[in-house]
């Protein structure tokens, strides 16, 4: 949805619109009318970048198995599927 209100005034408003259907519809019309394989990669690409970022703020701690699964724990909440 961020990246939808992201594209400008007109998906903003179509989105709006769509969010106020009951579940159901609403999701029938996002799938339908939008193209969400765009949103889909960039909340990948967002989510990659902030877990780079986390993972490299735990060099700030100490070095042994607690942070080495933080590392690797990070990286698992981008690749599980």
């Amino acid at each position: 949805m961020l990246y939808l209100i992201q594209q400008g005034a007109g998906e903003r408003d179509r989105l709006e619109a769509v969010l106020g259907k009951p579940e159901a519809e609403a999701l029938r019309v996002l799938r339908s009318e939008f193209a969400l394989e765009h949103a889909v990669a960039y909340a990948m690409e967002e989510a990659q970048r902030r877990i780079r970022k986390a993972q490299a703020s735990l060099s700030a701690l100490p070095e042994g198995p607690a942070r080495d699964a933080l590392h690797q724990l990070a990286g698992f909440v981008v690749t599980r599927r």
